[in-house]
């Protein structure tokens, strides 16, 4: 699926591309597609809720996902496994710049090289360069299985770009990322890595400079200082079929950028809240999860309670559930836990609350999730 030329506001979402011979999804430009050369770039524009697949090229090293020459791209909550790269940004033609792309939340895995390979690969004769890219809530996970040396990171020429709040788990051959070039202003903090050799043997070859472990990674690199080395706790971690949400105790929750700020729409890997009580958690899931409660989307229609605009007192109903055996929480809009306690009747009063939007959520008595259901006070 090839997105090339004078294209400009473009959405490609909820595809599943698998078992192509070369690149999944591209988005292309400064290929004379266009004849007006300000115009021969597909620009401002999502790729989002794709699955691509087993697209892996005998000829050349494919890509899940490529953008070569695009401008203002983002890329978010798709998952792109066994392909060549699972994703490349990047810039063949010389002079020429891709600029602006935002790559998160988004699922990289089992792929051949590396998970996020960024820059142009022969600057400044032979390509040209990358520009502006911003990596956050992403989770990588065993890629290169190759054995190529790239790792989880590929990066050649680029300037300005920015990674945080990112998982990086390698396979056993415990390589994190290999910088081919130099490349300017590059900030990367408050991820999480983990390896199967463990702290001393993650390896960063940035051009010829390598750090072995970690630690001497962090203390000489001037880059991470607020990121940490531990076991991520994924579900379960065996390839072809992993499962990437965190369980409960993660290191990753609630230890992302204090200061990240969720852009418009922005969710996590399932479509939930991208910010759950109160800090962005590390990688691509958030885990739904306060005080004990796990929280899913599952909503049962018998029971419920209203006015959904009150001054506090608020009403339950039900035609199912033993209102005196269930528990109430009320949550802000950051995921605070701000009151709780037992139903006992059909009304609440949580009126000494200050006004704004909360959460009501009811759980039965195994602390299982019944309803979240938003109510605002006046």
């Amino acid at each position: 699926m090839a997105v090339n030329g004078n294209v400009d506001g473009f959405i490609i979402s909820n595809n599943y591309l698998h078992d192509n011979t070369n690149i999944g999804i591209d988005i292309i430009g400064h290929e004379a597609t266009s004849s007006n050369e300000s115009t021969d770039q597909a620009r401002n524009g999502t790729v989002k809720w794709n699955t691509i697949t087993n697209c892996i090229a005998e000829y050349a090293t494919s890509r899940g996902i490529y953008i070569d020459g695009g401008y203002n791209i983002t890329v978010e909550n798709n998952i792109s496994y066994h392909n060549g790269y699972g994703i490349e940004i990047g810039c063949e033609n010389v002079d020429k710049t891709t600029e602006n792309i935002t790559v998160r939340n988004n699922l990289f895995y089992d792929n051949e090289v590396a998970g996020i390979a960024i820059g142009g690969f022969d600057y400044p004769n032979g390509t040209g360069k990358v520009v502006n890219v911003t990596i956050n809530n992403n989770t990588l996970f065993q890629n290169d299985f190759s054995d190529d040396y790239t790792g989880e990171l590929y990066f050649t020429f680029f300037e300005n770009c920015t990674m945080i709040n990112n998982i990086f788990y390698t396979t056993d051959q415990n390589v994190l990322l290999y910088a081919e070039s130099t490349h300017v202003n590059l900030l990367m903090n408050y991820n999480l890595f983990y390896c199967p050799g463990g702290n001393n043997a993650l390896e960063f070859d940035f051009n010829g400079t390598v750090y072995t472990g970690f630690t001497d990674y962090q203390t000489n690199s001037e880059l991470d200082v607020n990121s940490s080395f531990a076991d991520p706790l994924f579900v379960t971690v065996i390839i072809p079929n992993p499962d990437l949400h965190i369980q409960a105790g993660s290191p990753a929750i609630n230890n992302g950028d204090p200061n990240y700020s969720v852009a418009e729409g922005e969710n996590d890997i399932d479509g939930e809240d991208r910010i759950f009580d109160g800090r962005v958690d590390i990688g691509a899931d958030e885990i739904q999860e306060s005080n004990g409660i796990i929280f899913s989307s599952t909503i049962h229609q018998d029971i419920f309670c209203y006015p959904s605009i009150s001054k506090g007192i608020i009403h339950i109903k039900s035609t199912k559930f033993d209102l005196n055996r269930l528990t109430y929480n009320v949550f802000n809009l950051n995921g605070k836990l701000v009151r709780k306690g037992n139903v006992n009747s059909n009304t609440l009063d949580i009126s000494v609350l200050s006004s704004g939007l909360y959460y009501i959520v009811f759980t039965d008595h195994q602390n299982k999730v019944l309803v979240k259901q938003p109510i605002i006070l006046i």
